[in-house]
């Protein structure tokens, strides 16, 4: 069966680690690696190395992947993320240098951005199509880079799978900051560039000044002007990654209730939009958490292999699939960066099998969307 959506992973984890080093040798940049044999943008004692000689090392590989199967701190995304970006970043420098193009900044104002990045996508969609994706979410912060990247997709690749983007933010950012992600998110949607917003950012328990509706911090006024805009368009997403990390369990409850707060103040029903939490692994067990996804008609994905890795969970086992699927919740799973967790659609309904088989009263009910739903 083909497992024909992705509709939870982020631009920089897409690649895989071989296609990465084939993508930055098309640019002849090298990367530099200190003398404990780490990827080090920071210091001057480093030695540089083709991307092709480091194809095969695995040491190296294990600096932008984890491999499926291993587990490392949850602090350590930031790590693969920083390493991801900054080769990409170091493309970015080469072919302005090489052109003699004053860079300013690499926040995607530059074409030679958009170009390289429009680039790698390609090359991440193709593989993604190789493994019978048909239609894929990507979330991405950098709205500029967003604007560019889809009108440069070779047809070659558009014919195979479908792109669309979530503009994502830090939830740790001031709500002067979300209510400009606002007015980039209502411009990208206008121009069909964009289907919905994903808040993002290391997971942390929520404080008392997040949770207060009335706290000029708080996640309801920062949401405020995100949901009015989504509101607009019957088919938006507003994704909230939350309950991921194990000392978080009650931030999606929070969520969702400074959504429904929003709701209630606005005098409007949601969806629209389409309420997404993205994880949800970790949670307190009782009423008002069901009662509120299923008020906002909300979707769990499911990452597993991601939640594995980063060892937001010992076992598989450990996540909820029945939980939510016992309570007329229905899942989507997807990967959350196939290249930085070395996994596919394919395994993530793998695990899912494992762990639930898939009989009795469990159905895959949408085949389209990975979705698995009580039958």
């Amino acid at each position: 069966m083909k497992t024909k959506t992705e509709l939870h992973t982020h631009l920089l984890g897409m690649l895989s680690f071989p296609n990465l080093m084939r993508f930055l040798d098309k640019y002849g940049v090298k990367i530099p690696i200190n003398r404990k044999g780490e990827v080090d943008y920071e210091n001057d004692d480093v030695i540089y190395y083709a991307p092709l000689e480091l194809i095969n090392n695995k040491k190296i590989q294990r600096q932008f992947t984890i491999p499926h199967g291993e587990q490392v701190p949850y602090s350590s995304m930031v790590t693969y993320y920083s390493n991801r970006g900054n080769v990409i970043s170091s493309v970015i420098s080469k072919i302005c240098k090489d052109k003699k193009i004053d860079i300013k900044d690499l926040d995607g104002k530059n074409e030679v951005a958009i170009e390289v990045y429009s680039k790698y996508l390609a090359m991440s969609l193709e593989e993604l199509a190789s493994q019978g994706v048909e239609y894929v979410e990507v979330s991405f912060s950098n709205y500029n880079v967003i604007k560019g990247l889809i009108s440069k997709l070779p047809k070659s690749v558009t014919d195979k799978i479908k792109c669309n983007f979530l503009l994502s933010t830090d939830r740790g950012r001031s709500k002067k900051n979300f209510n400009q992600s606002a007015k980039n998110l209502e411009e990208l949607m206008s121009k069909g560039l964009c289907v919905g917003f994903d808040i993002m950012g290391e997971e942390t328990p929520m404080s008392g000044s997040d949770i207060d509706p009335h706290s000029p911090t708080s996640m309801a006024k920062k949401l405020d002007s995100i949901v009015e805009v989504l509101h607009k368009s019957e088919h938006s997403t507003l994704r909230i990654h939350s309950g991921e990390s194990r000392d978080s369990e009650n931030n999606t409850l929070h969520m969702l209730k400074a959504i429904k707060y929003i709701a209630n103040k606005k005098g409007i029903t949601i969806p629209p939009p389409s309420i997404r939490v993205g994880h949800g692994v970790h949670f307190v067990k009782d009423k008002e958490y069901i009662k509120l996804l299923k008020e906002l008609s909300c979707v769990v994905e499911i990452n597993a292999s991601s939640n594995y890795a980063l060892s937001n969970v010992d076992s598989y086992s450990e996540i909820p699939y029945k939980y939510y699927i016992d309570n007329d919740i229905p899942i989507v799973l997807s990967t959350d960066g196939h290249g930085l967790y070395d996994t596919t659609v394919k395994k993530e309904l793998e695990i899912a099998k494992s762990i639930l088989g898939l009989e009795g009263i469990f159905s895959i009910i949408d085949t389209d969307r990975n979705m698995i739903k009580k039958r």
